[in-house]
């Protein structure tokens, strides 16, 4: 029996010595591991956005008619994919480690109050849903043998967050600076047209008065109509019908002009497309204001927009580019 007190008693000791280094000589300053980041947004239930960083804020307003967003000019339609598609990304976090919870840290990661960005989700009745500080961007180290001239792996792409009132930093993956915008003007509606190719029954264009007109048949082999009768080059009609398809307004103008101002009231270009859905997509192109660029407006809408000539370039073609050139 004698024999096995001291054993006993040595591993008392030992146990203590453990228990004592565990609970007292743990080093907290460092970050505890398991504390997890997680942002759980309902797109349907947010009624706004509040993006702000220092003097700069914008607004984005969810509605009947869906997103919007307040401007100098008043109350203007917003990209809402774009602005679904940040939620989503937010909502779908899944990889995020601590890195800090030192308030005094929050500058490097840019994090704080001063160089930060502050993200706001609003829901009914002034309910704070979410609310975040992104700050730095990482990530963007070029891949290749040749620098400069490498591609960046969207794999190593990481931002730095934080929830509002907790001085936990985490550094996300991922690229989350589409949701940092100030500008009001990022976040409005450049979609002149969305359709894809295999939508179009029928493209005319008018240049001045040179109408231009194309049509598929059945097996999908296209045909110019006017000014005349001939086989299209089925390449210079898909690059075409892709621009078209995609086409955004560099700017806006929003200050009142007459349509004589905009070269409205006698459009330089039209542009109709006629889809199998049984839409109409028109476009009216009015004078060149600048160097290389138009006024641009839909028939029978307000908003005036502004179109880079190149963009132009790569839908106005001349029948005689237009047509096959034949084997």
């Amino acid at each position: 029996m004698n024999r096995l007190i001291k054993p006993l008693i040595v591993l008392v000791i030992l146990v203590a010595v453990v228990l004592v280094v565990r609970y007292t000589g743990t080093d907290r300053s460092r970050p505890d591991a398991d504390i997890s980041f997680a942002v759980n947004l309902d797109p349907e239930k947010i009624e706004r956005v509040e993006i702000t960083r220092g003097e700069q804020q914008v607004v984005l307003l969810n509605g009947a008619t869906g997103w919007s967003v307040k401007t100098p000019f008043g109350i203007k339609p917003a990209d809402s994919e774009t602005i679904l598609a940040a939620v989503n990304d937010l909502s779908g976090i899944a990889n995020a480690r601590l890195v800090s919870h030192n308030p005094e840290k929050q500058e490097e990661y840019r994090v704080d109050e001063t160089s930060g960005t502050l993200v706001k989700f609003v829901g009914e009745a002034d309910k704070m849903l979410a609310e975040l500080v992104v700050g730095r961007l990482g990530g963007f180290q070029q891949r290749g043998m040749m620098a400069g001239r490498g591609q960046i792996n969207p794999d190593d792409l990481y931002t730095f967050m934080r929830h509002a009132g907790s001085d936990n930093v985490f550094r996300v993956k991922g690229f989350f600076a589409s949701i940092t915008g100030t500008d009001c003007e990022q976040w409005r509606q450049h979609n002149l047209c969305s359709f894809t190719a295999d939508q179009v029954t029928r493209l005319a264009l008018d240049s001045g008065g040179r109408p231009l007109v194309l049509e598929p048949d059945t097996a999908g082999s296209w045909s110019m109509l006017e000014p005349e009768q001939a086989p299209a080059d089925p390449d210079t009609v898909d690059q075409m019908l892709r621009s078209l398809g995609t086409l955004r307004a560099d700017g806006f103008q929003d200050t009142t002009l007459t349509d004589q101002e905009l070269g409205l009231d006698s459009p330089s270009y039209r542009l109709a497309v006629s889809l199998s859905d049984g839409r109409e997509v028109q476009l009216e192109i009015g004078r060149e204001f600048k160097e290389n660029f138009f006024y641009a407006r839909k028939p029978g809408e307000e908003q005036v927009y502004t179109l880079a000539r190149y963009r132009l370039d790569q839908i106005m073609k001349s029948p005689a580019s237009v047509k096959a050139t034949g084997d």
